[in-house]
């Protein structure tokens, strides 16, 4: 069995949000904005960081099954919205 890393982040301090797969991205400087999703499309999800984005490709809401970026984005309004 391979183990994998899963983390884990509050969504609008309501939703724990499982993340399977992440990568950083080099883009400007998150700034004020850390958490806050600023893209949202099947590619992946952008999260603004202090040092960049982080672009989360699979996710799992409470009780459900590990989506993609895609599959997540179909079923929920992501943009503007937080990770805290």
């Amino acid at each position: 069995m391979t183990w994998m890393p899963i983390a884990w982040a509050m969504l609008d301090d309501e939703v724990s949000v499982r993340i399977h797969e992440a990568e950083s991205l080099d883009w400007a400087d998150g700034g004020d904005d850390m958490g806050l999703i600023v893209a949202a499309n099947a590619e992946g999800i952008d999260v603004a960081t202090g040092r960049g984005v982080l672009r989360i490709h699979r996710l799992q809401w409470p009780g459900g099954r590990i989506l993609t970026a895609a599959e997540a984005n179909a079923g929920h309004q992501l943009l503007a919205r937080q990770f805290g």
